[in-house]
């Protein structure tokens, strides 16, 4: 569960060139961990799908019993999205667009 939720904190940066929690390793940011107090990456990238937010959700869950259980989870969500296109190509494409603001 660890890595899971490592991995979404990446996939977060990623997709808002941010860290969750930004600064210091202090009692306020422990604190924000804890709770899952982290910005919605909407407001850092406005034009993110809905999809990519869920993902950040099941990965970053701060509850340990609600974040997804194995990759396989997290594998079954994102190829239901990625079927919508045909080729690498498409996909590709679709990142660069998605990233292109940050």
């Amino acid at each position: 569960l660890t890595d899971i939720y490592s991995m979404g904190v990446m996939f977060y940066q990623m997709i808002t060139g941010e860290k969750p929690y930004p600064g210091e390793f202090t009692a306020e940011n422990i604190r924000k961990i804890t709770l899952g107090d982290y910005t919605n990456p909407k407001q850092l990238n406005p034009d993110l799908p809905g999809h990519c937010l869920q993902i950040v959700k099941m990965a970053m869950h701060h509850k340990k019993e609600k974040r997804v259980k194995d990759l396989q989870e997290l594998i079954d969500y994102m190829s239901r999205h990625l079927s919508q296109f045909k080729t690498q190509k498409q996909i590709n494409n679709e990142i660069k667009k998605a990233l292109a603001d940050l």
